[in-house]
């Protein structure tokens, strides 16, 4: 971890103009101001622009009296300056996934082609003027001239990377933030700030951006503040074990689970728990909030094995003929992905396993296409083949050694997860086919017993890499877990979720509060039917106190709640009569029969005892 001082002496990291341009010559010897976003061009070289490259930003850092480190890879960068009309400091972004190198990384972009056309002389010429006060300015001046390839020794990761709008940053108290006797000002880095003080700027961070994105009703405000609350939730993530920016208790505990026991779990239970929201939950938590490794299907009876894993499919030609081929299905694109994710993780860290081990070169380009693919049909079967053909005869003749170097390894790798929604609703047997072996963790690439299978139709080779984790939704009261394959529920953990009335909001309808009506009318379809025939409490949670409660309880009584009693008790309308009176004959929402049927519920639960 680290903190940068940017030597910018403005506040406008949106990129040069008129006035900013008018600032920077009144600063005159005072300051060099450099320009980000549009350009990439300052005299530290910290680099926003948003074109330099696919995947990472680079930076250069003046050391000042602090010797460079000598390992930060993977590390954080905070960005902290100060504006020259109030001398106040300001953290106003953040590197994340830095990597600090002796050796400075070629960027492949010409020095001369990254200033503005409008700019460059009168940037030529300032330099020119500063050329005896500064050896960096002439090596720059002479870089330029000479149309050098830009090389440089920071780079950072984007999707942990953020720049603030200049609004939204965030005022430093130093010795607050930093403690005493740490004058940042006098030096350009420092890598011994403490981590809460870090953290607890990122938290500032977050909450500026959150109030932005729910108080703006401009939709490019709102999609800015949804970035950058999006990568912050990510860094604290990443770098400080925070699953609380997307987890509640229950979804806490599901993450222990996929982490410690295994990698697919089905969520069951009554409708209306919260599964699907849950679920949605658990895999932000465990891919960082990174939504493109995130990917969402829903099983249905007439599934198949060919639209999960691969398949023969007819496609018409622009000569209207019909040609026949191989096209994978979602899961064997998931696996691809999540395999080059993980390839790519292990080649970028040659310190654990030496990168000519790993023949991430091979598969490079298939995995371009695969990522650059902007739909599932548009991927190609022989890059998904050529990444998993590839890896499967390397993995069978190059098992690393399983270290704890590499676990960590491993678990620090680029997670991807699929959520089943409706799990239950597909014959789960048939779907899987033969997959249902490589999905215990001791089956999957790298693990104690690895094992690969060759699919039917194309006859490449499959395996599940660590780094996969399946998601299952499933409505108990459609189907109970019994009626689940035994050889795939030995597969999947199970976790249920139940009906919780702490969630239901604590108003009331008249005298009658919700909560009461809620945990009785549980209480009573368990006694006469089974737990598994009871209401989530997500039917109730939009109704907040002071809005029109009675109207919203029948909106949601009438078209939800009586139908799917009706449902429960099909043939037994009779029962439901004399459980709710009124309240269920015709729909009547007042206060008398809520009071009526309430305690006509509680009733019932007694006489069933």
């Amino acid at each position: 971890m680290g903190v940068g001082k940017i030597a910018w002496s403005y506040n406008n990291w949106r990129g040069i103009d008129k006035f900013t341009s008018d600032i920077w010559r009144k600063l005159g010897g005072e300051s060099f101001y450099g320009f980000v976003r549009e350009t990439g061009f300052a005299f530290e070289w910290w680099n926003f622009y948003e074109d330099f490259d696919r995947d990472y930003y680079y930076g250069y850092i003046e050391w000042g009296n602090q010797s460079r480190p000598k390992d930060f890879k993977n590390g954080l960068i905070l960005f902290i300056s100060r504006r020259p009309d109030d001398s106040k400091m300001y953290f106003i972004g953040f590197y994340g996934g830095a990597e600090i190198s002796s050796t400075p990384y070629d960027t492949g972009k010409k020095i001369p082609d990254l200033i503005p056309g409008d700019l460059k002389d009168e940037l030529i010429n300032y330099w020119r003027s500063r050329k005896s006060e500064s050896r960096g300015c002439k090596k720059l001046l002479d870089d330029v001239d000479q149309g050098v390839t830009l090389k440089l020794e920071i780079r950072a990761r984007k999707e942990l990377s953020a720049v603030f709008r200049k609004e939204n940053y965030i005022h430093i108290r130093q010795a607050e933030a930093f403690g005493e006797g740490k004058e940042l000002g006098t030096i350009n880095f420092r890598s011994d700030i403490e981590l809460e003080k870090v953290k607890k700027l990122l938290e500032q961070a977050l909450e500026e951006h959150e109030k932005l994105r729910e108080s703006t009703s401009e939709s490019e405000e709102r999609k800015y503040a949804d970035e950058v609350v999006k990568k912050i939730r990510k860094v604290l993530s990443v770098y400080f074990n925070y699953p609380e920016f997307y987890c509640d208790e229950e979804c806490k505990d599901i993450l222990e689970v996929l982490k410690d026991y295994k990698k697919q779990i089905v969520l069951y239970g009554v409708p209306g728990t919260g599964k699907t929201y849950i679920a949605i939950q658990v895999a932000r938590a465990l891919t960082g909030w990174n939504t493109d490794n995130l990917y969402f299907i829903t099983f249905h009876p007439s599934y198949s094995y060919e639209e999960f894993v691969e398949g023969i499919r007819a496609k018409v030609t622009e000569d209207n003929r019909v040609n026949f081929r191989v096209e994978p299905g979602v899961f064997k694109v998931i696996v691809a992905r999540a395999t080059c994710g993980l390839v790519r993780h292990l080649h970028e860290n040659g310190s654990v396993v030496p990168k000519n081990s790993i023949p991430w070169n091979e598969i490079q380009e298939a995995c371009k296409n695969i990522a650059e693919s902007e739909s599932m049909t548009e991927i190609k079967d022989e890059d998904v083949n050529k990444v998993l053909n590839t890896i499967a005869d390397w993995a069978r003749s190059n098992q690393l050694s399983r270290n704890e170097e590499l676990m960590k390894l491993l678990d620090g790798a680029p997670r991807y997860i699929l959520i089943i929604d409706e799990i239950n609703r597909g014959d789960m047997g048939k779907v899987f086919g033969e997959l249902i072996t490589l999905l215990e963790e001791d089956k999957r690439l790298f693990g104690e017993n690895y094992m690969d299978v060759t699919l039917p139709y194309s006859k490449a080779k499959f395996l599940i890499p660590p780094n996969l984790y399946i998601i299952g939704t499933m409505n108990s009261a459609d189907r109970s877990i019994a009626f689940v394959d035994y050889a795939l529920r030995r597969r999947f953990a199970f976790y249920e979720l139940e009906p919780d009335k702490e969630k239901v909001p604590d108003v009331k309808i008249g005298d009658i509060s919700l909560r009461e009506f809620f945990e009785n009318l549980n209480k009573y379809l368990e006694k006469k039917l089974d737990r598994d025939h009871r209401i989530g409490h997500s039917y109730f949670m939009n109704i907040k106190d002071g809005d029109e409660v009675k109207e919203k309880f029948k909106r949601i009584w009438c078209t939800q709640i009586r139908p799917l009693l009706v449902e429960y008790f099909y043939g037994r309308e009779e029962e439901l009569e004399k459980a709710f009176g009124e309240l269920y004959i015709n729909n009547r929402i007042d206060d008398k029969n809520l009071k009526n049927a309430l305690e006509s519920l509680k009733k019932e639960i007694e006489e069933t005892h």
